[in-house]
């Protein structure tokens, strides 16, 4: 088991006030999601990063299944959970907080960015059998830096503050480095994250 204050010390002497705040944060965050799974409440994973880095493929990956639809272009416009449930169904939730279920053919127009106006849609429910949507709910976010880039952040940054327990930031690999439009996007989620 870990000594978490001498962690914390040994933060603090060699890495700087600003990193111990992290660490501790870190930590406080740990427990806090453990003692909201002994609650039975469901964790809300959300998957961000710069559009084109596999966010949708990743989701698809982990299900071991083709759920959402992936592509070399920016795809998903409108934000997706993916929640547990018996039998499969998906819910579109509208600006106005209207609710209705659609068909597969329906949301394949609405996730695909561009084929038609998403901008009623404020997200979707997809629910799916999972052992691994049994505690966790998985959020498909719209990618940072799509041509329509202001609406696309805001809905990002809206789950990532209102929604999100954890997030898991998807990187390009094939840039070879973090780009600096993703270390601002970065620091900007950060800033929302440390503000809850």
């Amino acid at each position: 088991m870990i000594d978490i204050e001498k962690l914390y010390k040994l933060i603090k002497q060699y890495l700087g006030e600003e990193d111990y705040d992290i660490v501790r944060q870190y930590y406080n965050r740990l427990d806090d999601l453990e003692n909201k799974l002994k609650m039975n409440n469901k964790i809300n994973i959300a998957i961000v990063g710069a559009y084109s880095t596999g966010k949708s493929y990743f989701i698809n990956s982990l299900l071991n299944e083709n759920i959402l639809p992936t592509g070399d272009i920016p795809i998903t416009s409108v934000p997706s959970i993916l929640v547990y449930g018996d039998n499969r169904s998906i819910k579109v939730i509208e600006q106005n907080g209207e609710e209705e279920i659609i068909s597969i053919e329906t949301f394949a127009q609405i996730i695909h960015a561009g084929d038609i106006d998403d901008g009623d849609y404020k997200e979707i429910h997809l629910t799916y059998k999972s052992q691994y949507l049994q505690n966790y709910n998985i959020i498909d976010t719209p990618g940072f830096g799509t041509a329509n880039k202001e609406v696309d952040d805001q809905k990002t940054y809206e789950i990532v503050k209102n929604k999100a327990d954890l997030i898991i930031w998807l990187f390009d690999v094939n840039n070879g480095t973090i780009k600096e439009d993703e270390r601002q996007y970065i620091k900007k989620v950060r800033k929302k994250l440390v503000k809850m």
